[in-house]
């Protein structure tokens, strides 16, 4: 589109105009040279603005053989950023109701949020919990460090072992020691492992379904609880990113 000519947008009575001070031909004051000139600085505004969005437009990733968008979900991106984290806990020492295998850590005191998700599965009969703010500082349990996602990457968890509050840490608790975890309140509870009464695994759902943005500066729990007297073997995957 050609650019206008913006004396054309000045009033036919300004055309008479003499020079005044600032030599500006064809205005008679100050004020229609600022029109002037604001019409010129938003029509450069514009070009510029159609420039970045057809550049824009044209960076964008496209498959060559279906011409279909390429993108990837927001998990996989923060696995590229280096800010998602995994861990794994397996017990078979739980043989009495009761008796749990479990996670626990804490979320720090600061704007971090963390994007957490689940599974778990056990071979006989059990609930699976998650906990909000049980005690801190229980007795017991192994200090174990989160694994990045990203092998490549140098970044550590900013969760919190709730045993002695290390940081890049989380706790692991058996069976002889999990029942050091106490209090708190149970904000998910599911059955697993009790044949055709529940599955014997849950979790894996997708983030929009399943997803939990844990509370700021609070110790929470991960559990896997014994129904029956059966030697059980539980495991327990947790998976988050962090927006830090």
């Amino acid at each position: 589109m050609a650019r206008p000519d913006t004396r054309e947008l000045v009033t036919s009575a300004v055309a008479n105009a003499e020079h005044d001070t600032d030599g500006f031909k064809y205005v008679k004051d100050e004020v229609a040279a600022i029109a002037i000139a604001a019409v010129e600085a938003a029509i450069a505004s514009l070009e510029v603005q159609q420039d970045l969005t057809t550049d824009a437009i044209e960076a964008l990733p496209i498959d060559p053989i279906s011409g279909a968008l390429i993108g990837i979900d927001i998990s996989h991106k923060r696995i590229h950023e280096g800010s998602h984290f995994t861990y794994f806990h397996s017990d078979a020492t739980a043989t009495n109701t009761g008796e749990r295998t479990l996670i626990a850590f804490k979320t720090p005191n600061t704007a971090a949020r963390i994007h957490f998700l689940y599974q778990a599965s056990a071979s006989t009969a059990a609930h699976f919990h998650i906990i909000r703010g049980p005690a801190e500082g229980a007795a017991g349990g192994t200090e174990v460090t989160p694994l990045n996602s990203d092998e490549n990457s140098a970044t550590a968890s900013v969760l919190k072992s709730a045993r002695v509050g290390t940081a890049n840490r989380l706790a692991t608790y058996v069976a002889a020691d999990a029942g050091n975890i106490t209090g708190g309140t149970t904000i998910r509870t599911e059955l697993i492992g009790a044949t055709g009464q529940g599955q014997q695994t849950i979790g894996g759902a997708t983030r929009d379904k399943g997803e939990l943005i844990l509370k700021q500066d609070t110790v929470y729990a991960v559990a896997v609880e014994n129904l029956d007297d059966n030697t059980n073997t539980h495991g327990i995957f947790i998976d988050w990113y962090e927006v830090i």
